[in-house]
Protein backbone atom coordinates (compact mmCIF):
# COMPACT_ATOMS: atom_id res chain seq x y z
CA UNK A 1 0.00 0.00 0.00
CA UNK A 2 1.19 3.50 -0.84
CA UNK A 3 -0.31 6.38 1.19
CA UNK A 4 0.71 9.70 -0.39
CA UNK A 5 -0.08 13.11 1.09
CA UNK A 6 -1.06 15.75 -1.44
CA UNK A 7 0.79 19.07 -1.61
CA UNK A 8 -0.87 21.54 0.71
CA UNK A 9 -1.36 19.09 3.57
CA UNK A 10 0.90 18.29 6.51
CA UNK A 11 4.56 19.26 6.14
CA UNK A 12 3.96 19.98 2.45
CA UNK A 13 1.84 23.02 3.26
CA UNK A 14 2.41 25.80 0.78
CA UNK A 15 1.76 29.55 0.70
CA UNK A 16 -0.52 28.99 -2.28
CA UNK A 17 -2.77 25.94 -2.03
CA UNK A 18 -2.81 24.20 -5.44
CA UNK A 19 -6.33 23.01 -4.63
CA UNK A 20 -7.61 26.46 -3.72
CA UNK A 21 -11.14 27.41 -4.75
CA UNK A 22 -12.38 30.78 -5.96
CA UNK A 23 -15.68 32.48 -6.55
CA UNK A 24 -18.87 33.02 -4.56
CA UNK A 25 -20.55 30.12 -2.78
CA UNK A 26 -23.05 29.52 -5.56
CA UNK A 27 -20.52 29.65 -8.41
CA UNK A 28 -17.33 27.85 -7.37
CA UNK A 29 -15.27 26.31 -10.16
CA UNK A 30 -13.91 22.98 -8.88
CA UNK A 31 -12.11 22.05 -12.10
CA UNK A 32 -8.70 23.49 -11.00
CA UNK A 33 -8.97 21.54 -7.75
CA UNK A 34 -9.82 18.32 -9.60
CA UNK A 35 -6.90 18.82 -11.99
CA UNK A 36 -4.47 19.49 -9.11
CA UNK A 37 -5.55 16.26 -7.40
CA UNK A 38 -5.30 14.34 -10.68
CA UNK A 39 -1.74 15.67 -11.16
CA UNK A 40 -0.80 14.38 -7.71
CA UNK A 41 -2.37 11.00 -8.46
CA UNK A 42 -0.62 10.72 -11.83
CA UNK A 43 2.72 11.49 -10.18
CA UNK A 44 2.04 8.91 -7.47
CA UNK A 45 1.18 6.23 -10.03
CA UNK A 46 4.32 7.01 -12.02
CA UNK A 47 6.40 6.68 -8.85
CA UNK A 48 4.61 3.49 -7.83
CA UNK A 49 5.18 1.93 -11.26
CA UNK A 50 8.92 2.12 -10.66
CA UNK A 51 8.74 0.27 -7.33
CA UNK A 52 9.40 -3.49 -7.50
CA UNK A 53 6.99 -4.19 -4.62
CA UNK A 54 3.94 -2.66 -6.31
CA UNK A 55 1.77 -4.37 -8.90
CA UNK A 56 1.43 -1.51 -11.37
CA UNK A 57 -1.27 -3.39 -13.31
CA UNK A 58 -3.63 -3.51 -10.32
CA UNK A 59 -3.98 -0.02 -8.88
CA UNK A 60 -6.81 0.78 -6.48
CA UNK A 61 -7.43 4.49 -5.86
CA UNK A 62 -8.75 5.21 -2.36
CA UNK A 63 -9.53 8.67 -1.05
CA UNK A 64 -11.56 10.44 1.60
CA UNK A 65 -13.51 13.70 1.42
CA UNK A 66 -11.89 15.89 -1.28
CA UNK A 67 -9.53 12.97 -1.90
CA UNK A 68 -12.49 10.73 -2.64
CA UNK A 69 -13.95 13.27 -5.05
CA UNK A 70 -10.54 13.68 -6.69
CA UNK A 71 -10.00 9.94 -6.99
CA UNK A 72 -13.31 9.54 -8.84
CA UNK A 73 -12.62 12.43 -11.21
CA UNK A 74 -9.02 11.33 -11.79
CA UNK A 75 -10.20 7.82 -12.66
CA UNK A 76 -12.11 9.41 -15.51
CA UNK A 77 -8.74 9.95 -17.18
CA UNK A 78 -8.31 6.17 -17.45
CA UNK A 79 -4.96 6.28 -15.67
CA UNK A 80 -2.57 3.41 -16.31
CA UNK A 81 -3.24 0.36 -14.16
CA UNK A 82 -6.23 1.79 -12.27
CA UNK A 83 -8.77 -1.00 -11.83
CA UNK A 84 -11.16 0.46 -9.26
CA UNK A 85 -11.88 3.38 -6.95
CA UNK A 86 -13.03 3.55 -3.33
CA UNK A 87 -14.62 6.86 -2.39
CA UNK A 88 -15.01 7.59 1.33
CA UNK A 89 -17.35 10.57 1.87
CA UNK A 90 -16.09 12.24 -1.29
CA UNK A 91 -17.09 15.78 -2.17
CA UNK A 92 -15.93 19.38 -2.16
CA UNK A 93 -16.72 22.68 -0.45
CA UNK A 94 -18.32 21.58 2.77
CA UNK A 95 -17.94 24.30 5.38
CA UNK A 96 -19.74 22.89 8.37
CA UNK A 97 -19.44 26.02 10.52
CA UNK A 98 -21.45 28.15 8.11
CA UNK A 99 -23.32 25.74 5.84
CA UNK A 100 -23.75 22.45 7.65
CA UNK A 101 -25.05 19.78 5.23
CA UNK A 102 -25.40 22.43 2.49
CA UNK A 103 -22.10 22.44 0.55
CA UNK A 104 -21.47 25.35 -1.78
CA UNK A 105 -21.98 24.77 -5.50
CA UNK A 106 -22.79 21.09 -5.08
CA UNK A 107 -24.20 21.17 -8.62
CA UNK A 108 -20.75 22.01 -9.98
CA UNK A 109 -19.30 19.02 -8.13
CA UNK A 110 -22.04 16.96 -9.75
CA UNK A 111 -21.06 18.21 -13.23
CA UNK A 112 -17.44 17.14 -12.76
CA UNK A 113 -18.48 13.73 -11.47
CA UNK A 114 -20.77 13.27 -14.47
CA UNK A 115 -17.93 14.24 -16.81
CA UNK A 116 -15.65 11.69 -15.16
CA UNK A 117 -18.36 9.06 -15.66
CA UNK A 118 -18.66 9.85 -19.34
CA UNK A 119 -14.89 9.78 -19.83
CA UNK A 120 -14.05 6.68 -17.81
CA UNK A 121 -17.11 5.50 -15.93
CA UNK A 122 -16.61 1.83 -16.74
CA UNK A 123 -14.05 1.69 -13.92
CA UNK A 124 -15.84 0.11 -10.93
CA UNK A 125 -16.15 2.25 -7.82
CA UNK A 126 -17.44 1.91 -4.28
CA UNK A 127 -18.97 4.99 -2.63
CA UNK A 128 -19.34 5.05 1.16
CA UNK A 129 -21.09 7.83 3.11
CA UNK A 130 -22.80 8.20 6.50
CA UNK A 131 -26.24 9.64 7.22
CA UNK A 132 -24.88 12.25 9.64
CA UNK A 133 -22.08 13.63 7.46
CA UNK A 134 -22.03 17.26 8.60
CA UNK A 135 -20.34 18.39 5.37
CA UNK A 136 -22.72 16.92 2.79
CA UNK A 137 -25.72 15.57 4.69
CA UNK A 138 -27.52 12.45 3.41
CA UNK A 139 -29.22 13.92 0.32
CA UNK A 140 -26.37 15.56 -1.62
CA UNK A 141 -24.21 12.41 -1.92
CA UNK A 142 -27.20 10.53 -3.28
CA UNK A 143 -27.65 13.20 -5.97
CA UNK A 144 -23.95 13.04 -6.85
CA UNK A 145 -24.13 9.27 -7.18
CA UNK A 146 -27.31 9.39 -9.26
CA UNK A 147 -25.72 11.88 -11.65
CA UNK A 148 -22.57 9.77 -11.94
CA UNK A 149 -24.50 6.60 -12.75
CA UNK A 150 -26.85 8.42 -15.14
CA UNK A 151 -23.79 9.63 -17.08
CA UNK A 152 -22.52 6.07 -17.49
CA UNK A 153 -20.52 5.58 -14.31
CA UNK A 154 -20.20 2.29 -12.48
CA UNK A 155 -20.62 2.92 -8.77
CA UNK A 156 -21.89 0.86 -5.85
CA UNK A 157 -23.34 3.26 -3.27
CA UNK A 158 -23.84 2.72 0.45
CA UNK A 159 -25.27 5.19 2.95
CA UNK A 160 -24.10 3.98 6.35
CA UNK A 161 -25.98 4.76 9.58
CA UNK A 162 -25.02 7.78 11.71
CA UNK A 163 -21.45 7.54 12.98
CA UNK A 164 -20.31 9.45 16.05
CA UNK A 165 -20.86 13.21 16.08
CA UNK A 166 -19.89 13.65 12.43
CA UNK A 167 -20.13 10.79 9.94
CA UNK A 168 -17.80 12.61 7.57
CA UNK A 169 -15.00 10.75 9.37
CA UNK A 170 -16.39 7.50 8.02
CA UNK A 171 -12.98 5.85 7.67
CA UNK A 172 -12.17 6.07 11.37
CA UNK A 173 -15.69 5.70 12.77
CA UNK A 174 -17.38 3.19 10.47
CA UNK A 175 -14.94 0.33 9.98
CA UNK A 176 -17.35 -2.34 11.16
CA UNK A 177 -19.83 -1.13 8.53
CA UNK A 178 -17.61 -0.49 5.50
CA UNK A 179 -14.97 -3.19 5.92
CA UNK A 180 -17.28 -6.09 4.92
CA UNK A 181 -18.62 -3.99 2.02
CA UNK A 182 -15.09 -3.27 0.84
CA UNK A 183 -14.11 -6.92 1.12
CA UNK A 184 -17.09 -7.99 -0.99
CA UNK A 185 -16.40 -5.25 -3.54
CA UNK A 186 -12.78 -6.34 -3.95
CA UNK A 187 -13.77 -10.00 -4.17
CA UNK A 188 -16.25 -9.12 -6.95
CA UNK A 189 -13.32 -7.69 -8.92
CA UNK A 190 -11.33 -10.89 -8.62
CA UNK A 191 -9.10 -9.94 -5.70
CA UNK A 192 -8.56 -12.78 -3.26
CA UNK A 193 -11.15 -12.67 -0.47
CA UNK A 194 -10.15 -12.77 3.16
CA UNK A 195 -9.42 -16.32 4.22
CA UNK A 196 -11.75 -17.89 6.72
CA UNK A 197 -10.12 -19.56 9.75
CA UNK A 198 -8.91 -23.09 8.99
CA UNK A 199 -11.77 -25.57 9.31
CA UNK A 200 -14.52 -22.94 9.15
CA UNK A 201 -17.91 -24.29 8.02
CA UNK A 202 -19.19 -23.17 4.64
CA UNK A 203 -21.63 -20.23 4.55
CA UNK A 204 -25.22 -21.48 4.60
CA UNK A 205 -27.06 -18.40 3.37
CA UNK A 206 -29.35 -18.53 6.42
CA UNK A 207 -29.07 -14.72 6.76
CA UNK A 208 -26.71 -11.86 6.10
CA UNK A 209 -24.23 -11.54 8.92
CA UNK A 210 -25.33 -7.97 9.77
CA UNK A 211 -28.98 -9.00 10.23
CA UNK A 212 -29.28 -9.01 14.01
CA UNK A 213 -33.01 -9.76 13.85
CA UNK A 214 -32.36 -13.09 12.11
CA UNK A 215 -30.24 -14.41 14.96
CA UNK A 216 -31.69 -17.76 16.00
CA UNK A 217 -32.62 -19.15 19.42
CA UNK A 218 -31.06 -16.46 21.56
CA UNK A 219 -32.06 -14.17 24.41
CA UNK A 220 -32.47 -10.40 23.96
CA UNK A 221 -29.17 -9.95 25.77
CA UNK A 222 -27.45 -12.08 23.15
CA UNK A 223 -28.73 -9.83 20.40
CA UNK A 224 -26.89 -6.98 22.12
CA UNK A 225 -23.78 -9.15 22.38
CA UNK A 226 -24.09 -10.01 18.69
CA UNK A 227 -24.28 -6.31 17.82
CA UNK A 228 -20.98 -5.89 19.68
CA UNK A 229 -19.56 -8.87 17.78
CA UNK A 230 -20.39 -7.15 14.49
CA UNK A 231 -18.20 -4.21 15.51
CA UNK A 232 -15.15 -6.46 15.84
CA UNK A 233 -12.74 -7.03 13.00
CA UNK A 234 -11.93 -10.42 11.54
CA UNK A 235 -11.01 -13.08 12.46
CA UNK A 236 -14.15 -13.47 14.53
CA UNK A 237 -16.67 -16.17 15.41
CA UNK A 238 -20.03 -16.21 17.22
CA UNK A 239 -21.56 -19.28 18.86
CA UNK A 240 -25.00 -19.92 20.36
CA UNK A 241 -26.31 -22.53 22.79
CA UNK A 242 -29.67 -24.30 23.14
CA UNK A 243 -30.78 -22.23 26.15
CA UNK A 244 -30.46 -18.82 24.50
CA UNK A 245 -26.83 -18.38 25.55
CA UNK A 246 -24.07 -17.10 23.31
CA UNK A 247 -20.44 -16.00 23.14
CA UNK A 248 -17.94 -14.69 20.63
CA UNK A 249 -14.21 -14.38 20.10
CA UNK A 250 -12.36 -11.99 17.81
CA UNK A 251 -8.92 -10.79 16.83
CA UNK A 252 -7.00 -13.83 18.05
CA UNK A 253 -6.06 -17.33 16.94
CA UNK A 254 -8.63 -20.13 17.22
CA UNK A 255 -11.66 -17.84 17.34
CA UNK A 256 -14.02 -20.71 16.55
CA UNK A 257 -12.69 -22.90 19.37
CA UNK A 258 -12.70 -19.98 21.81
CA UNK A 259 -16.23 -18.85 20.98
CA UNK A 260 -17.56 -22.40 21.34
CA UNK A 261 -15.69 -22.82 24.62
CA UNK A 262 -16.99 -19.57 26.09
CA UNK A 263 -20.51 -20.43 24.99
CA UNK A 264 -20.22 -23.87 26.55
CA UNK A 265 -19.38 -22.36 29.92
CA UNK A 266 -22.89 -20.89 30.19
CA UNK A 267 -24.94 -23.23 27.98
CA UNK A 268 -27.00 -26.23 29.08
CA UNK A 269 -25.94 -28.22 26.02
CA UNK A 270 -23.63 -28.23 23.05
CA UNK A 271 -23.10 -24.88 21.33
CA UNK A 272 -22.99 -24.34 17.57
CA UNK A 273 -21.30 -21.73 15.45
CA UNK A 274 -23.62 -19.08 14.05
CA UNK A 275 -21.19 -16.80 12.19
CA UNK A 276 -17.54 -16.83 11.21
CA UNK A 277 -15.94 -13.65 9.88
CA UNK A 278 -18.55 -12.13 7.53
CA UNK A 279 -20.60 -15.26 6.86
CA UNK A 280 -23.46 -16.94 8.67
CA UNK A 281 -22.72 -20.67 8.96
CA UNK A 282 -25.78 -21.59 11.02
CA UNK A 283 -27.75 -24.68 10.09
CA UNK A 284 -31.25 -24.59 11.67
Amino acid sequence: MLAPTRIGYGVSGAAVDPEGMGGPCDAIDFAPMAEAIAAHIRATIEYAAAQPWIDKRNVLLVGGSVGGFGSVTAAGERLAGVKAVVNFAGGASGWINKRQERPCSSGNVELLLAKAARDGGAIPSLWLYAENDRHWGPAVPRRWHAAYVAAGGTAEFHMLPPLGEDGHDVVALGGEHWRPLLDRFLASLGYAPRKAPPGAPRPTGYARVENVAALALVSPNCREIYATFLQKDVPRAFAIGPNGSCAYAAGQPDVMVKSLGRCGEVATGACKLYAVNDDVVWVP
